[in-house]
Order: C-alpha cells, then structure tokens, then sequence
C-alpha cells in the first residue's frame, strides 16, 4: 500500500548483509546482520521494480541492492579482496570526505547528477561492498584501491552509491 504511493524509493544504509543471502557462510569479520532489515528490503525492492519506480540506494542500500539483483558481496573487503585497501571505515565526521572516486564512462545518471565530474571527494563507512555485479548493471565508479563504489541499472533508473550524500550535504558540499 504504502509503495503504491510513492514516485522513487530511496534505500539507506544500516547493518551489515547477512551473507546467507548469497549463499554464503558468514566470517569472523562479519559484523551486526539484520535478518529482518535484508527481508524487508527485498521485499521493497521487488514492489517498488514491479512499478518501474526510479530507486536511489546508498551504502547498506547499495549492496542490497546488489544482491536483490542476483550480484554479490564481500563480507568484509579487508579480508576477502587483494590488493592494498583506503580505510573505507574513516574516523571523521560524516560530512568530509575520506577519499576519492573515479566514475566510468560507461555512468549515465551519476555523471549527469554531477554535471560531467569524473572525480568525486566522498566519505565513507563499510567494510563491505559490491563484488559481482548484478546481471543487468554496471559498474560506474571505483575508489584508488579498486572497490566498487557505484552501480547503475543497465535499461532503467536505478542506481546505487557506496558513501553516504546526504550526509556531505551538511556541509555545503555539491555532493547534494
């Protein structure tokens, strides 16, 4: 009822993914999973696609995102993925950025969001992230170390970002 009434779904972040949801054991790394945040989420997902709604997903929503669309996830970057890792867990506040990321070529609803930029200046705070992408998107933008850091639906208006905009807009930050 509720999603019949709306013009976009917004998905924000939250706890970590139970990676059962991928067919997964969980790691030590693992840290809080909300079985019950991850249900609810599908279920929003599949009501807000069955009515070709656009969806914006931040963070947590992101990677569920991801999921809910058949990609999966690194439980923990740290551990699972190669190479030498940004600390994507930054100990200032929300509003400054940590680090950098660098959109594809391939982004359409990013690069026009930020009028053309390639090079953004975002926070960040996971531990997680994309790993495949889902069938059907594309990778649109990476940190230095090669994480994923955005996802764009191929055909329709749906996106996902791995830092947290709204919370850069206090600020004065462009990012908004």
């Amino acid at each position: 009822v509720i999603v019949s009434s709306l013009d976009g779904l917004l998905m924000s972040g939250g706890a970590d993914i139970n990676p059962l949801l991928i067919g997964e054991e969980p790691i030590p790394q693992l840290q809080d999973v909300d079985p019950f945040r991850d249900e609810y989420d599908f279920i929003l997902l599949r009501l807000a696609i069955n009515r070709q709604l656009p969806i914006m997903a931040i963070c947590r929503g992101h990677q569920i995102l991801n999921v809910a669309f058949g990609g999966t996830i690194y439980q923990d970057i740290y551990s699972q993925s190669d190479g030498k890792h940004l600390k994507h867990s930054q100990s200032m506040a929300k509003e400054f950025a940590s680090h950098t990321v660098k959109l594809t070529s391939d982004s359409v609803y990013l690069k026009d969001l930020f009028n053309g930029v390639d090079t953004l200046r975002v926070n960040s705070f996971h531990h997680q992230a994309v790993h495949c992408v889902a069938p059907g998107f594309i990778n649109v933008a990476e940190s230095p170390d090669g994480i994923n850091e955005a996802i764009e639906h191929k055909e329709r208006a749906i996106f996902g970002v791995q830092w947290h905009p709204e919370a850069m807009a206090t600020n004065g930050d462009e990012m908004m």
